[in-house]
């Protein structure tokens, strides 16, 4: 597996946002979309974005729109989000993948013209205080580092599929090859397009021995299109015995780099630790 670097912008607003934490991405999405189509739209054109003579390069384009590779990798988003609630509020990090840091300057103006909206009967509230890190390697974890038993806990819901249908319960092999996939697409487009080592199917990952597991339904709404779309995944934790080092390793990618649908808005956070 290969390395990838990485940019945090972390956001302070000095709100509760009233929502629990995984319902709160698609506002968080939204408002950092706008003010980054504020900020890079020189044609203020988004609705034809694909059509645009910059379409390749704009900042906005480059982080929202699906572009195409060669072959059959996916493209995935290069941008993801966390919230946690924190004494003074709630902290917020942009995570930027790869060759978007590029564009991380527009990114962080971006960011600081956010408006996010509470409630109807509160204005939008903008960040308090905004802290951008040094770019941050990650590499794969070391064979000697792998502990005997982990517990990995979905703070956001995971939503895996498998020939076409949504998992209702964890599959190792589907959960490595999903992260797997996640990776290479973020190498594919944003990083040096390396490609690794798949999981393949015989692979002995390690033993699921404790899991508590159940099925989050939600809903989000998109004033764009004018419709409702699911948010939903598999809530919980679940314990694994003797993890084999590419699970290990690829639990930790996905720690940073979210995994499975609904990257974009907020889904798919994972955080394991041994037991």
């Amino acid at each position: 597996m290969s390395r990838m670097v990485y940019t945090e912008v972390e956001l302070l607003f000095g709100v509760n946002l009233h929502k629990e934490l995984f319902v709160v991405g698609p506002a968080l999405r939204g408002a950092f979309g706008k003010s980054l189509r504020r900020g890079s739209c020189v044609k203020d054109r988004v609705a034809k974005c694909p059509t645009c003579e910059l379409f390749k390069n704009c900042p906005y384009s480059l982080v929202f729109e699906s572009h195409e590779r060669e072959g059959a990798v996916p493209w995935t988003p290069g941008i993801v989000f966390e919230w946690d609630a924190c004494d003074e509020g709630v902290r917020v990090v942009l995570r930027v993948f790869g060759n978007l840091n590029e564009v991380l300057d527009v990114s962080v103006k971006a960011s600081a013209k956010m408006k996010v909206f509470v409630s109807d009967q509160e204005p939008p509230q903008e960040p308090e205080r905004i802290t951008v890190s040094k770019p941050i390697v990650l590499e794969p974890t070391s064979a000697h580092d792998i502990p005997k038993k982990i517990a990995v806990k979905l703070i956001t819901p995971l939503n895996l599929k498998h020939d076409g249908k949504q998992l209702r319960n964890i599959d190792l092999r589907v959960l490595a090859q999903t992260i797997q996939r996640r990776v290479d697409s973020l190498q594919s487009f944003f990083g040096d397009g390396y490609t690794s080592h798949r999981t393949t199917g015989d692979e002995e990952l390690g033993n699921i021995v404790e899991s508590q597991l159940a099925m989050h339904n939600e809903q989000r709404f998109s004033f764009r299109q004018r419709q409702s779309h699911p948010l939903n995944g598999l809530v919980g934790s679940f314990v694994v015995q003797n993890p084999s080092p590419k699970l290990f390793s690829l639990l930790k990618f996905a720690e940073v780099t979210h995994v499975g649908k609904g990257l974009s808005f907020g889904q798919g956070r994972i955080k394991s630790s041994e037991v």
